[in-house]
């Protein structure tokens, strides 16, 4: 069976015959994996050595092979190599030194990976990542997680020791699934993997490290963006060398200006803010939040109108008890205070998917500051 694949723009092809024979070993069925660049215009050039499998009988590329999206990464897999046990099939990686041109060599991307015959943990299919250095490999009768459960196990290129790091094991969990036996499948980003069981159905999850798993669910599920955690989730600081502190930044997606920063600066200052640098703050040892006002950040500073802050006496404070903890409570009703002053509202959509208004009560300081002057000039005048 002849595999092909082909990289994201479609100028790289990489060719299986899995039943080549390697004239050099004077080996029978080894299989070989060619690859091919266009030119262009018209024409497609081999670039490389032939790539064949390790022994007879392998039949490296039987399978499939794939490139990763540039082109310059090649993977394939043997059926039955023997050289760590019998059947376990092996896994090669091979990153090219010149990519986009002809006369260039495929080098060994750190060690050949094998499978395992004693667990009934042979290899079946992989996939790379976009960037090439993120490698699934579906397993379809491991018997390790539950009986014929399969599982696709997790491999990431590690550059200071120039090999392949076994990150586990992901699915599996139900017997006689033979989760990836057919097919497996892994995001660009190499975060997720999708793999076929042969209950027709798709399992699909998402990569976490280390060596642990999220299940998402399978196509016939909904899915649900949330992560719960048992217990405490602790987070270490790792930022003490760095000159801007630690962030975790929450964006709308596709956007870079969209989003909120939260963390500390590496005075230790716990900060929520904007792509601007506008939102609040509070210093270690302090119990309130301070709201940013640097006159770096704010443009056609103007007093206030007096318009303006004769509003304040038309805002009316209520009393009123709160729906859910059945509370008293005085302060103001959003939508009143929106009539007088609209700049001082606005609006949030919560978890619960409805929308509620709020007021910028610190707003509000401004207005009695300057309505209180006012009240003190009259009693000046007097």
């Amino acid at each position: 069976m002849f595999q092909i694949a082909l990289n994201g723009d479609g100028s790289v092809v990489a060719i299986t015959e899995p039943y080549a024979h390697n004239t050099d070993a004077q080996n029978d069925d080894e299989g070989m994996v060619r690859i091919w660049l266009y030119n262009g215009t018209d024409t497609w050039n081999q670039i490389g050595q032939n790539i064949y499998g390790e022994s007879k009988d392998d039949q490296y590329g039987y399978r499939n092979v794939v490139i990763n999206s540039t082109g310059d990464i090649v993977t394939s897999i043997s059926t039955t190599n023997d050289t760590a046990s019998a059947n376990a099939g092996m896994v090669d990686v091979w990153k090219y030194s010149t990519p986009g041109q002809t006369g260039g060599v495929w080098n060994q991307l750190g060690s050949t990976l094998y499978g395992s015959s004693t667990d009934n943990g042979q290899f079946r299919y992989m996939d790379l990542s976009d960037d090439g250095l993120t490698l699934a490999i579906s397993i379809g009768a491991y018997d390790g997680i539950s009986n014929n459960g399969g599982g696709i196990r997790i491999f990431k290129y590690d550059s200071n020791s120039s090999d392949w790091v076994d990150k586990g094991m992901i699915g599996g969990e139900q017997a006689n699934y033979y989760f990836g036996l057919y097919k497996v499948r892994i995001s660009g980003d190499g975060n997720n993997v999708i793999g076929w069981w042969t209950s027709n159905n798709i399992g699909v999850y998402k990569i976490i490290e280390p060596a642990a798993q999220l299940n998402i669910g399978t196509l016939d599920t909904t899915f649900l963006h949330s992560l719960i955690v048992p217990g405490n989730l602790v987070i270490v600081d790792g930022s003490n060398n760095s000159s801007f502190g630690s962030y975790t930044t929450y964006s709308k997606e596709n956007s870079l200006t969209e989003l909120f920063h939260v963390g500390k600066s590496k005075s230790n200052v716990f900060n929520i803010i904007n792509s601007n640098n506008v939102g609040v703050f509070m210093n270690t040892g302090s119990t309130s939040f301070l709201s940013t006002s640097d006159e770096s950040l704010k443009k056609d500073i103007q007093s206030l109108d007096k318009s303006t802050v004769d509003k304040l006496t038309q805002i009316e404070s209520k009393r009123f008890d709160w729906k859910s903890s059945k509370k008293p409570d005085v302060g103001f009703i959003a939508q009143e205070v929106e009539e007088i002053l609209p700049e001082i509202i606005e609006e949030n959509t919560y978890n619960d998917g409805n929308t509620y208004k709020g007021i910028k009560t610190s707003s509000l300081l401004p207005l009695c500051l300057d309505k209180l002057k006012e009240i003190e000039n009259r009693i000046d005048k007097l």
